[in-house]
């Protein structure tokens, strides 16, 4: 998509979310890493479930677009938003609205906190081998497995609406 800056007002390119991750393990890969990806923290939105019960509400708009790619290239997809929605649950809407002091995204420092060891606890349940540089393991809340599973069906399910347009090849050298 071509469209005017509006700070240069110069033209610019701007590509898919899809786009900007592949090129993202593109750039990666070049430089002998190895990419993986990790889900969005959530945001302090609830939604009723068929009994009025209040659940927090996963974020499906860059989620599949990540899974798809980690799925298709092999990667590792660390599935922390299930983790953090779990205690934020366990607690409460009232007392998790209080890590959210500003607006429902941005968090507190006890928010970000809670966000770093969701992280830790989703590499425990993936049981990835980053698990061997943690100090020690955090316990894994009860339900936080199989909402990661639940989690993981829904971005399976969500996928075929997630641009996950590639990266143009680079162009091959003139002949000479």
């Amino acid at each position: 998509m071509q469209t005017t800056g509006p700070k240069s007002g110069q033209v610019e390119t701007i590509h898919t979310y899809g786009w900007y991750n592949r090129k993202y393990v593109a750039d990666t890969l070049a430089k002998g890493a190895t990419p993986m990806f990790l889900s969005m923290t959530i945001h302090n939105a609830w939604k009723p479930d068929a009994a009025g019960v209040q659940h927090v509400s996963l974020d499906m708009r860059f989620g599949p677009v990540m899974w798809k790619i980690a799925q298709e290239d092999h990667l590792a997809f660390i599935d922390m938003a299930p983790v953090e929605a779990t205690r934020m649950e366990s607690v409460g809407k009232d007392k998790a609205s209080l890590w959210f002091p500003i607006d429902y995204v941005h968090t507190s420092a006890e928010g970000a906190d809670l966000n770093a060891q969701s992280v830790a606890i989703a590499l425990e349940i993936a049981k990835s081998p980053l698990l061997k540089y943690l100090k020690a393991p955090l316990p894994i809340p009860p339900d936080a497995v199989t909402a990661t599973k639940t989690s993981e069906s829904s971005l399976a399910a969500n996928v075929d609406g997630a641009s996950v347009t590639p990266p143009p090849r680079p162009a091959p050298a003139a002949a000479q």
